[in-house]
């Protein structure tokens, strides 16, 4: 793992504080080794989901300039209840993986 760049995993995890009674902190995987048990855990933490609007976002990175039209089209309909300004907003606001390289 000499080169390994972790910047190129692209996904980012959220770890909430457990303040909630009954989330445990660890689990087990042989607790979680069939869908049933999984499900479990999962109806357990359900709540806790990260919270976020919008504005929060800084930027959209996609890899290639061939992504831009593909992002802003889910943009358009995945999130039809945003209004058309906050999508304009966030189409603004994607930059590609080539564009950092080659300028930054």
């Amino acid at each position: 793992m000499e080169n390994f760049r972790f910047a190129d995993e692209r996904e980012w995890r959220y770890v909430p504080l457990i303040t909630k009674a009954g989330i445990p902190p660890f689990v087990a995987k042989s607790n979680i080794d069939t869908p049933t048990k999984k499900e479990k855990y999962n109806n357990i933490a359900h709540d806790v989901r990260l919270q976020f609007k919008p504005n929060d976002i800084k930027y959209l990175i996609v890899e290639s300039d061939n992504d831009i039209n593909d992002l802003i089209h889910h943009l358009r309909n995945a999130k039809a209840h945003f209004d058309p300004s906050t999508i304009d907003r966030l189409s603004s606001r994607i930059l590609t993986a080539d564009q950092i390289r080659s300028d930054m």
